[in-house]
């Protein structure tokens, strides 16, 4: 037998108040509006003192040449492609970072202790070498490195290793310019490197390029500390400077254990997706906001991308236009960044065409790339 029209409207209405009750069960309780006096703002932790917050703020926004006039700076020297500039302490580790960056924005602070501006990648790194690590780890010794040109592939750091890196007997390399609280060691991770960082709780990811890669030919060890930033080259890029906090205090911990031993390392014959002494992906688009106007570039040849027959348009084979033997024929994916919507390759951490650095589940399927473009487009 049939329910009656107002038996139903009766269910009905009781489940709606049973949905109503449930939502009203978990809410969130609301931020008080009668009495602002009982509602407390977060505050910023203890050791991000105003001072702190302030050099930060300047360190991401000062041009070069702010730099340059560093008057703890012992060596600043011109190259093609930018300056390098060394200050040297007598100390037995170098900490390194790069001064240029993709894009420029005025500093915003999403939260007490969250940042928001693209200069991050690396000004960030330039910070806690100059700013952050003296204050919080007065104990902790290095020599400092900042480099001209890395968002192109031609970091400055390889006319330092030229000009007077192998002057000095480092015991190994440090360098703040990486997303995340990783670390990565790129062409230095034989020989029980990676086991003795990892043996110190840190964990080892993997990455590219960046200015320590130039300086294998100082025959020392080198790793790049993730310094909490994400989304690095484009404007939603951010860091959690708690997270900083920690990797800052890792390394200081790591310092202390081993400042006084030497890795060495012997230079591998073997170039990266950068390589060394190519031009990165940004060279041809003059993103980069803080870089020297002295700096050139060598154009870095564009793909020939070749489709199989056979296949069903997911893959593709590219193979440079370049004689070099070091151009090697690989095979990946068509996938679609979910920021700009251009064609890039899977297993990148980052797309080709804006720069942003993206995960697994940023890329699109040639398929859902479609429908993005056509909702957008709405």
């Amino acid at each position: 037998m049939s329910m009656s029209y107002a038996t139903k409207q009766a269910k009905k209405a009781a489940r709606k108040a049973r949905k109503a009750a449930k939502k009203a069960a978990t809410k969130e309780p609301e931020r008080p509006t009668a009495d602002m006096s009982t509602y407390r703002k977060p505050a910023r932790p203890d050791w991000l003192t105003e001072g702190l917050v302030e050099t930060l703020e300047r360190a991401c926004q000062a041009p070069i040449d702010a730099f340059r006039r560093l008057k703890a700076a012992t060596t600043v020297q011109e190259t093609p492609d930018g300056p390098f500039i060394h200050i040297d302490r007598g100390a037995s580790v170098l900490a390194v970072a790069h001064l240029d960056t993709v894009q420029s924005a005025k500093p915003q602070w999403l939260s007490p202790w969250i940042i928001n501006t693209p200069d991050l990648d690396d000004r960030l790194g330039v910070w806690i070498l100059l700013s952050l690590l003296p204050r919080l780890h007065p104990d902790v010794k290095y020599d400092v490195l900042l480099c001209d040109s890395e968002e192109v592939g031609e970091s400055t750091a390889k006319d330092y290793a030229k000009a007077i890196g192998t002057d000095h007997a480092y015991n190994w390399l440090i360098e703040f310019d990486r997303k995340g609280v990783d670390v990565v060691t790129y062409d230095y991770d034989a020989d029980g490197w990676d086991e003795t960082l990892a043996a110190e709780g840190l964990t080892i990811g993997s990455g590219a390029f960046s200015d320590i890669s130039y300086l294998e030919a100082l025959g020392v060890k080198g790793v790049n500390f993730g310094c909490g930033y994400y989304r690095a080259h484009s404007k939603d890029c951010w860091a959690d400077l708690r997270e900083t906090r920690l990797q800052v205090d890792r390394f200081a911990d790591f310092w202390r254990q081993y400042s006084g031993v030497r890795f060495p390392h012997v230079e591998r014959d073997v170039r990266g997706f950068y390589g060394r002494g190519w031009s990165g992906p940004y060279q041809s688009r003059s993103y980069n906001a803080h870089r020297s106007e002295v700096t050139t570039y060598h154009k870095r040849p564009e793909p020939t991308i070749h489709t199989d027959e056979d296949d069903i348009g997911e893959t593709a084979s590219i193979v440079w236009d370049d004689d070099d033997e070091s151009y090697e024929r690989v095979e990946h994916s068509v996938v679609y960044c979910c920021y700009c919507y251009s064609e890039s390759w899977a297993g990148d951490d980052q797309c080709l065409n804006c720069g942003a650095m993206l995960d697994d589940y940023d890329w699109m399927t040639e398929a859902e790339c479609a429908a993005a473009l056509a909702e957008y487009k709405q």
